[in-house]
């Protein structure tokens, strides 16, 4: 995730060079018609597009000069013309290995181009001859993260950050980047963070505000809340499996609600609390109104593949406004991944149901629930096969 400077350089050419060279190349040139003292007055003045010309037409002039060549592939670097500026820089390193700056930025031009290995090579010498250079340094992590070397390129981005403020922006973003492909993701926030806060490169605070806002989970909901209606015709109203021939019909409006607040929600840890309302109201028979109103709380909690879940369920109905049928429910369940996408399960239910109208009754149902669960990530289908005995007392 290379933010890197195209401009690396040329920009703060007179820290790389010394104003003092540029002035005693301009003193050696003394003529005014001279295009390379024109040339290099336009670059120190930073009018690029003026003095590439210049520059062009003062190494035809004098093909031995070292430090034209290198004037000229800076001024080709802020053109963008990657290409006439790695030939010019090449040039001058072969007229004058050492001559300050010239390996680092023929490195650097050679790596937009892709030229990895070349722009390792003379990255490297510029190292040897600076090594307190932070756009070789930061130039340097970059290539080694694409080749898989995190642990040396997150040394030279610290390396880099730590030499120049105005760079350090951009080192902590490509740290980033590298915590990101070692899957460590509270090291990649961690560097984000000290590149939003920089103040040297303002594009790479920028890119990591938002790198940031994207990796950072949006806040749980702590509070949820459904409802809905409808409308239902039912040409059989019955209340029990022994009265399934009544015969009468009507139509109820019916609504639903329910309520849940998370107390504790954690990837490991989750504790709710709810309410759920249902109520049938029918055009003529209000006798079979039917109203349930049932509280809830659950508990889960997980680690590695196995989760753990137990929930507690109250259930009060009334029928035409009358007490019908209270059910006090307990769920358990255990799930464990065996494999990626093989999920098995066990769990039980345990009911108690009174029945008020008369002759009021009690009555009790165990169930226990056995099986395994196959995923398909890439489709919207479960498998699943299972064991389910039910116990009644009724």
């Amino acid at each position: 995730m290379p933010i890197g400077r195209a401009k690396s350089t040329a920009i703060r050419w007179t820290i790389r060079c010394v104003v003092g060279l540029i002035f005693a190349a301009m003193a050696v040139h003394a003529e005014t018609s001279d295009p390379g003292q024109a040339g290099l007055a336009a670059l120190d003045a930073g009018e690029f597009e003026q003095a590439l010309p210049l520059l062009e037409k003062a190494v035809a002039r004098e093909p031995g000069d070292a430090f034209l060549h290198y004037a000229l592939g800076i001024t080709a670097v802020q053109q963008g013309k990657n290409v006439l500026a790695a030939a010019a820089l090449q040039r001058a390193v072969e007229l004058e290995p050492d001559l300050p700056g010239a390996q680092a930025e023929l490195g650097l031009t050679l790596a937009r181009l892709g030229e990895r290995e070349a722009a390792l090579d003379h990255l490297l010498e510029a190292l040897l001859q600076g090594p307190d250079d932070p756009d070789v340094l930061l130039q340097l992590g970059i290539l080694d993260a694409d080749e898989g070397e995190f642990d040396r390129a997150l040394r030279y981005f610290a390396e880099a950050a730590d030499i120049d403020p105005e760079i350090a922006g951009a080192a902590w973003y490509e740290s980033a980047g590298v915590a990101l492909d070692q899957g460590d993701l509270e090291a990649a926030t961690r560097y984000l963070e000290q590149a939003a806060a920089s103040t040297g490169s303002e594009t790479a605070a920028k890119e990591a505000r938002e790198m940031l806002a994207a990796l950072s989970p949006a806040p749980p909901r702590r509070l949820v809340i459904w409802g809905g209606f409808g409308f239902e015709y039912d040409d059989n109203l019955t209340l029990s499996d022994v009265d399934l021939t009544t015969g009468i019909g009507d139509t109820a409006t019916l609504f639903d609600a329910s309520l849940d607040a998370f107390l504790v929600r954690q990837p490991d840890l989750q504790i709710s609390v709810g309410y759920d309302f249902y109520q049938s109201l029918y055009t003529t028979l209000s006798e079979f109104d039917l109203q349930s109103n049932s509280p809830h709380v659950e508990i889960a909690a997980g680690s590695g593949r196995l989760i753990g879940s137990a929930a507690y369920r109250f259930t009060y109905d009334t029928l035409g406004g009358n007490a019908f049928l209270a059910t006090h429910r307990g769920d358990f369940a255990l799930e464990y991944a065996f494999i990626p996408y093989i999920v098995g399960s066990l769990g039980a239910r345990v009911e108690g149901q009174t029945f008020e109208q008369l002759p009021s009754r009690n009555a009790q149902r165990i169930t226990l629930e056995m099986g395994v669960r196959l995923i398909d990530p890439d489709r919207p289908v479960t498998f699943e096969i299972g064991w389910r005995p039910i116990w009644n007392d009724a």
